[in-house]
């Protein structure tokens, strides 16, 4: 305990804190997150306090830790090859260096007799996928429990002799894959040289490595020269979105573009979460709520299961487009997923939310992790709308709001968009590791990605769409917030300003839709149920939510308020605008 005038620089450091965590906390109840964890957790509460405090970290999990010494070896002794897309052999430099002085020197034979020849040095130069490769990973030490799930190894090509695991590239690829459900894919690292390092001191690399084929892909190169060959790609993605106008059914095709396009933009950021999680790490943030997964709702048709097939081909160069089955996933999968040591999206299809809203290991997902770790965001795609506010809080949450129709032509033109190689996630790779990570002055997880999205367009000389989602597109298009719009104009919804909360009364024929309702505000919003009431306990916030109105919804105008509710609504917001958030909240009269 300090004790401490106003007077000193401790009082101003602790003042600032405060105002820190305020913003970082969204002007919620002070420390909240804190209470949230402490709530919610198993561990020994006077534990949470300290790693709160301080700062600290757990240590990384058996399991995962074996799994990443194993993938170190796996990238040590694997050939690694340059993942490239279309009709170029993806060869390893000091090979394809060898390849080509070989066909130089081939000038008196015929050209299907050099075809013939290059072929030929490639098999004998690059073995491809290092089948004869051996590795082996000490178990000593190691208890019996992380033994025996490394010991499913053994049913691809793997032997497990006393402590020792000895395997090959291919066959710890074919364990991960069935056993975890997910590839390998994660920033590369250096580690520090210095004597006294310690797990955290790693080094994050310019590129992805993903384990597939036996081998280890590298995934990251600067954007060409050809910038035709650039647009072409950009075209490939937007010929997939359009597929909205050309076969959807709904009110907002742009909204629903933007939505989609927001969570391919989460698909090509996910991969890159570990090492924001190690600069957010730096400044104590609470990771579970900064590096948020994904939840995409509509309807059975609404496209949710070919986006994912789309996403997953696109950031896999093909290699991956299955999602994983809701029925395989729990809170065991889960943490399973998490020590496999890969930061490959797991997306998982048709899941309800109440088997999410059950999940509850990803409350404090991140609460183990190191820097030396790879940890998997997760996409849920389901047919249910928003799950819980706890979950709400960690994930994104988009709407798939379209119906396609079932026809053999549109579904002929999406799988040929599923199956076409497209570089746009080489190039993405590349710009976005190459950028330095700050802290913004929000909490857009997708800021960098979508900056990098909007500069490759404009290195390809092309436009970027109307609706391609330059903010948030949940909170730019925002279904709910125009369902509140609607209700706020029904004559058999009262509303009451009570100055520092505000009522809505749903009609008894409404009851049932009040859990809607509820959940469409942001959780900053702090909307509560109570009957058939729900009160708003932060109007700011909830009426920023609201922000302009649809057309079609006229505002009042202040001067028929009430002083009180003049001096409310008139009170500056925070970037000095004075009436019309007042006139927004003129709706609640």
């Amino acid at each position: 305990m300090f004790e401490t005038s106003t007077a000193t620089e401790l009082w101003s450091d602790l003042e600032n804190f405060y105002e820190e965590h305020r913003k970082y906390n969204k002007n919620g109840p002070f420390l909240d997150d804190l209470t949230e964890r402490i709530a919610n957790t198993d561990d020994d509460r006077e534990e949470v306090l300290t790693l709160y405090t301080e700062g600290k970290v757990k240590t990384r999990d058996e399991v995962g830790q074996l799994h990443g010494r194993l993938d170190e070896r796996v990238e040590a002794e694997a050939d690694k090859v340059d993942l490239v897309l279309g009709d170029d052999i993806d060869l390893s430099e000091d090979v394809e260096e060898a390849v080509e002085e070989r066909a130089a020197s081939m000038d008196d034979v015929s050209q299907g007799e050099e075809a013939k020849n290059v072929e030929e040095s490639v098999a004998e130069l690059d073995p491809g996928d290092s089948g004869d490769t051996r590795i082996n990973l000490s178990l000593v030490g190691h208890s019996d429990e992380a033994i025996e799930t490394l010991a499913k190894m053994t049913d691809f090509d793997a032997s497990l002799s006393g402590d020792s695991l000895t395997a090959t590239p291919r066959a710890v690829q074919q364990y991960k894959r069935d056993v975890f459900e997910v590839p390998t894919m994660r920033v590369s690292r250096i580690k520090s040289d210095e004597q006294n390092a310690t797990p955290n001191d790693v080094e994050f690399g310019d590129h992805l490595t993903f384990h597939a084929d036996g081998k280890v892909y590298q995934i990251g190169q600067p954007l060409p020269d050809d910038r035709d060959r650039v647009a072409s790609a950009l075209q490939g993605i937007q010929d997939y979105f359009e597929t909205v106008d050309k076969y959807g059914n709904c009110n907002d095709p742009d909204a629903v573009k933007a939505h989609m396009a927001e969570a391919l933009l989460w698909m090509m950021w996910a991969p890159f979460a570990n090492r924001t999680a190690a600069f957010y790490s730096q400044y104590g943030i609470d990771l579970d709520k900064a590096l948020p997964n994904l939840y995409v709702c509509g309807e059975s048709d609404a496209g949710k299961g070919t986006f994912a097939e789309f996403a997953l081909s696109l950031i896999s160069g093909g290699r991956v487009k299955q999602p994983v089955d809701a029925d395989e996933i729990g809170k065991r999968e889960i943490r399973g997923m998490r020590s496999a040591n890969t930061a490959f999206p797991v997306v998982v299809d048709d899941i309800t939310k109440d088997t999410v809203n059950r999940l509850d290991t990803f409350r404090n997902y991140w609460g183990n992790w190191t820097s030396e770790a790879s940890y998997p965001l997760f996409a849920f795609i389901s047919n249910d709308k928003r799950p819980d506010e706890w979950f709400r809080n960690r994930a994104k949450i988009l709407h798939f709001d379209v119906n396609f129709d079932t026809s053999y032509k549109g579904e002929a033109e999406v799988n040929r968009l599923i199956d076409q190689e497209n570089p746009l996630f080489l190039w993405f790779t590349h710009e976005l590791l190459t950028r330095d990570l700050e802290l913004t002055d929000d909490d857009d997880a997708l800021r960098v990605a979508r900056e990098v999205m909007i500069d490759i367009y404009e290195y390809a000389n092309e436009p970027v769409p109307d609706w391609f989602p330059r903010r948030p597109a949940d909170e730019e298009h925002d279904s709910g917030r125009d369902r509140w719009y609607d209700l706020l104009q029904r004559e058999d919804v009262s509303t009451e300003d009570r100055g520092d909360t505000l009522r809505v009364t749903f009609p008894e024929e409404m009851s049932t839709e009040t859990y809607t309702y509820m959940r469409d505000p942001p959780t900053v919003a702090r909307v509560e149920k109570r009957g058939r009431d729900l009160l708003i306990k932060s109007p700011k916030e909830f009426v920023g939510w609201l922000g302009t109105p649809p057309a079609g919804v006229d505002l009042p105008d202040t001067e028929a308020k009430t002083d009180t509710q003049e001096e409310i609504s008139e009170a500056p917001n925070d970037d000095g605008e004075s009436g019309f958030l007042g006139r927004v909240r003129g709706l609640f009269s």
